[in-house]
């Protein structure tokens, strides 16, 4: 198996020398490739700053300490571990795609990870970066158990402003993990400040869209853990999918193809509080298949 694919099953974490234990940037895998038998294989990582304490390894349920090299100035972290070891710890595990590469493979058109640390939100597919302003937190835990960071919002300044214009046609599908607490209407991405007509959010915890006519969800997901949300639009239907479940369809008014450039986290007054990541926006209605695969491979 290749030494990428084991990138999906591994995570690295630090101890803070306080009995916590946070996860430390992904780890990146260099020597032979992972098989049976002998050889060794380096794993390389970076700490946070002021730790001080060993660092684990961790295989989805096996975790062991090991001795690395330690560079304190980069905070960086260097260790050799056998083949044999890592095979024997991988090898009872599933691999599959990871939750990004399915994003990308289903076609999305518009995919922030919102794992960046500057003042803009890249799009990693579409161009259509972002600047971030106001009250946005960067680095903060993510969704996903690929470590990948997320931005926390702060309820009343926080948001991301697109530098360039992001089509809607008449079917597509708004992705994006939420965590959050907040009642009220809350803007998860918008096009109404450029002149468009859709709003996707939440309100009162439930998940809302509306572009003249939209319906609530039947679920609420404003219980302060992350939940995996879908907003499918196609032709008069609006259909909220939850955590990869179905959770009701309802009507909207017809859309049309709208070119605007697009807010995540603020329609007008309307501010999102609490946690974003991951937001995806596909040129076109995901199956049910696809959003349970895309929810599967986000929590394995």
């Amino acid at each position: 198996m290749a030494l990428g694919t084991y990138q999906q099953i591994v995570t690295l974490d630090e101890t803070d020398g306080a009995g916590g234990v946070r996860p430390l940037d992904p780890p990146t895998w260099y020597g032979a490739p992972i098989a049976e038998g002998g050889g060794l294989v380096t794993l390389v990582g970076h700490y946070h700053a002021g730790i001080t304490t060993a660092t684990r390894v961790h295989f989805k349920g096996r975790t062991f300490h090991v001795d690395g090299v330690l560079d304190r100035g980069g905070r960086g972290f260097q260790t050799q571990i056998t083949c044999q070891e890592v095979f024997d710890a991988g090898a009872a595990v599933p691999v599959g795609p990871s939750y990004a590469d399915l994003v990308i493979a289903d076609g999305a058109s518009h995919y922030w990870r919102l794992d960046d640390t500057g003042g803009v939100a890249l799009d990693r597919v579409g161009g259509a970066t972002g600047t971030i302003s106001g009250g946005v937190t960067k680095a903060q835990p993510g969704a996903l158990t690929d470590g990948n960071a997320a931005m926390t919002f702060d309820g009343t300044t926080g948001k991301i402003v697109t530098a360039m214009a992001v089509t809607l046609p008449v079917a597509y599908t708004c992705e994006a993990w939420l965590r959050f607490t907040a009642t009220g209407q809350r803007a998860v991405f918008s096009n109404r400040d450029t002149g468009g007509t859709v709003f996707i959010g939440t309100f009162d915890g439930y998940l809302y869209f509306y572009n003249g006519l939209g319906p609530l969800s039947v679920a609420t997901c404003h219980d302060g853990q992350w939940h995996h949300v879908v907003w499918v639009v196609s032709g008069t239907t609006l259909t909220y999918y939850l955590d990869g479940a179905f959770d009701k369809s309802g009507p909207i008014v017809a859309p049309v193809t709208e070119a605007c450039v697009v807010t995540l986290g603020r329609d007008g007054g309307l501010f999102w509080s609490g946690s974003l990541d991951d937001v995806a926006i596909y040129p076109h209605a995901l199956t049910a298949a696809q959003l349970l695969a895309h929810y599967t491979a986000g929590i394995s």
